[in-house]
């Protein structure tokens, strides 16, 4: 019995030298680990997990479901915009609704005094995307086109950022927010584009109702005839 008893009390500081040498070892080694690894992990995340698109779109401003065309819809926006400029063939078509529409003056290269032969063309359909995308994003070309099919003189509206952002802001009060609502309506009736905001400014939300009619009324060639003989600058 003397002999366990002795035998207890030498494994005893043993068995406490043994924890207080664990928790040292953590100490030194386990914590400055984690202090290491643990911003590490952080920063390797992205590579690890990809962001997902509607995330993406968020940061930029929009709520998109790909890469090529946003819709905007949890904003209750439905402006259609995509990056990229157009192909070859893209804007030939431009062109070839142009032509279709406006035989002479394609043939003359000539639209109301502004350059408008093939090569024209493209600064023009990069302009028209500029003017009615939205966010710093170009309306996509499939709309540009559709536009264009409705009426080609849209390539040489004078003031088209202007007329939509005011367009926008008659129908939602909103210029920036309602460009989906103000660019179904230019879809429905592509002349509105034509029309000095000015104009639109004073029917406010009847622009869609028994003004449209009266707005659509004077027609293109009627519209650009009275912008060039006012004399006035043209948009960029």
């Amino acid at each position: 019995q003397a002999v366990f008893v002795s035998a207890s009390l030498a494994v005893g500081p043993r068995r406490a030298m043994a924890r207080r040498r664990s928790v040292a070892l953590f100490l030194v080694v386990f914590v400055p680990a984690v202090a290491i690894l643990r911003p590490l992990a952080f920063a390797l995340a992205p590579l690890r997990a990809p962001v997902r698109t509607a995330d993406v779109s968020r940061q930029a401003g929009f709520c998109g479901r790909c890469a090529s065309l946003v819709r905007c819809a949890a904003a209750g926006d439905g402006a259609e915009v995509g990056d990229g400029d157009p192909t070859e063939d893209e804007v030939e078509k431009a062109y070839s609704l142009f032509s279709a529409q406006y035989p002479e003056e394609a043939r003359e290269g000539l639209f109301f005094g502004r350059p408008a032969s093939r090569v024209d063309v493209g600064p023009r359909l990069r302009r028209l995307r500029t003017a009615l995308g939205a966010g710093g994003r170009q309306l996509s070309v499939g709309s540009a086109l559709q536009l264009i099919e409705g009426e080609a003189s849209v390539l040489f509206a004078p003031t088209p950022r202007s007329t939509m952002s005011q367009l926008a802001m008659e129908l939602t009060g909103r210029s920036d927010g309602g460009r989906g609502p103000a660019l179904k309506a230019l879809k429905a009736a592509p002349g509105l584009l034509l029309v000095p905001h000015q104009e639109l400014a004073m029917l406010g939300p009847a622009v869609l109702d028994e003004a449209c009619a009266a707005l659509l009324a004077p027609g293109a060639a009627a519209r650009l005839r009275a912008a060039s003989a006012a004399g006035g600058v043209e948009e960029p």
